[in-house]
């Protein structure tokens, strides 16, 4: 990686986001506004086929974040709620729902 961004000053302060350029990331745009995220960067970041990302205009550009799978999140949660207390929690959200 080359082309960083990032001050000492930067580093620090939260707000300011500290880019790196990672060599050989030019990409081109197709027709249609595809573009091909370099497999490097897949990886490193945990990007699969198919995988939605979120696009967000920034000062320098666009920033894209890659969108977890909520198949990913299943049992994050799990050491603060027991099994039986979470299907008891639904039960009760779904009766007063309905």
């Amino acid at each position: 990686m080359q082309g960083s961004s990032c001050t000492p000053k930067a580093k620090q302060d939260k707000r300011v986001p500290c880019l790196t350029r990672v060599s050989g990331s030019e990409t081109t745009v197709t027709r249609t506004g595809q573009v091909t995220i370099p497999a490097e960067l897949m990886k490193k970041y945990g990007i699969t086929e198919g995988m939605k990302v979120d696009i967000t205009e920034a000062s320098g550009g666009l920033l894209l974040k890659p969108i977890p799978h909520m198949n990913d999140w299943a049992g994050a949660d799990a050491e603060n709620c027991k099994y039986e207390e979470m299907v008891e929690k639904l039960n009760r959200l779904r009766r007063k729902w309905r």
